[in-house]
């Protein structure tokens, strides 16, 4: 077995990579469809905003067996490091995770991380490997969809009256694509907002989010295909950021992917957030008609937020659970 780091500018690898997804992912995470070519080579390629993407490949007899994408913060949680590893169906039980894993923790060292953090799915074969090599159990969180073949728009609409109600006094703004420099400080406070929900791992810290940090976010997003709609609900008497959500729909197929959903501490209990996504599935559902599914993870311990969106049509499909792995 040979492992080695990826060379970005390896057309060749980067065509193995999604080959290897794309017969991964229906055995992995069977109600999410596989990514593009393009989609892989953004991913592979570009790190995030506020991170530095690693990368190790695992060869047998000189066919890609496997992998591990390594994602380490730079702006925050500088300990740690998010890491997926994924082996072919058709050559597990071979030792390729475990020699994966065993690099990347050597990759880590070297790189000052001490925790590596990942995510199983809870009735798959992730969950048995993790314990294996000695992660220990985190956050569980619910893979939650809405079918819009399915979707009663009656009660979408009542929904969205009572909120409207309720709501009285904040305004809605909406954003398609990457967000205007004149809401970028709104959008980042927003996403500070995200750091009181329930977190993947207990070594996790705060995230901070900038202005730059949320263009870098719509850029990468962007080059991924991806199409963003953004609501964001101001307070009509201060003009002040009150709630935020974001989806981002593929460029082919049918699915669309909650990206984040958050409400100001001083707003919540005034039905904000049922305002915001209720008026976001309208505006969807009239822009990209061709959207059927929208998937979003709930932690299973966001009692609120998984009342919302059950209350919006979402049904539970798959349970994953966050795992941690000291390094």
């Amino acid at each position: 077995m040979q492992i080695t780091p990826l060379d970005p500018a390896d057309e060749h690898a980067l065509l193995a990579l999604h080959e290897l997804d794309s017969a991964a992912y229906p055995v992995d995470r069977p109600h999410v469809p596989p990514p593009t070519l393009a989609e892989t080579t953004i991913e592979w390629t570009r790190a995030h905003p506020g991170s530095v993407l690693l990368s190790l490949l695992a060869r047998l007899d000189g066919r890609l067996a496997g992998y591990a994408w390594l994602n380490l913060p730079v702006a925050d949680n500088t300990a740690n490091a998010l890491v997926d590893i994924v082996t072919h169906p058709d050559l597990r039980r071979r030792g390729v995770g475990r020699a994966l894993t065993a690099a990347t923790m050597q990759t880590l060292r070297a790189h000052g991380r001490t925790v590596a953090i990942g995510s199983v799915r809870s009735d798959g074969p992730g969950v048995p490997f993790a314990a294996a090599v000695g992660a220990r159990e985190q956050l569980s969180r619910l893979r939650n969809v809405l079918y819009l073949d399915t979707l009663d728009t009656g009660a979408l609409d009542g929904l969205l009256a009572e909120a409207t109600t309720r709501a009285a006094g904040y305004e809605l703004v909406r954003i398609t694509g990457p967000v205007p420099a004149d809401h970028l400080d709104a959008v980042a406070a927003m996403y500070e907002v995200m750091n009181d929900a329930p977190l993947e791992s207990a070594a996790l810290e705060d995230e901070k989010w900038t202005p730059d940090r949320v263009a870098g976010l719509d850029d990468w997003l962007a080059a991924r295909g991806d199409q963003v709609y953004t609501v964001l609900a101001t307070c009509g008497d201060t003009g002040q950021p009150a709630g935020m959500t974001r989806i981002a729909v593929r460029a082919t197929g049918d699915l669309a992917v909650q990206l984040d959903t958050a409400v100001a501490a001083a707003h919540r209990g005034h039905r904000v957030g049922i305002l915001m996504k209720a008026s976001m599935l309208r505006w969807l559902m009239a822009a990209e008609p061709q959207v059927r599914r929208i998937t979003t993870f709930n932690a299973v311990s966001n009692a609120h937020m998984i009342a919302v969106n059950d209350a919006l049509g979402f049904v539970p499909v798959e349970r994953w659970t966050s795992v941690e792995l000291a390094v």
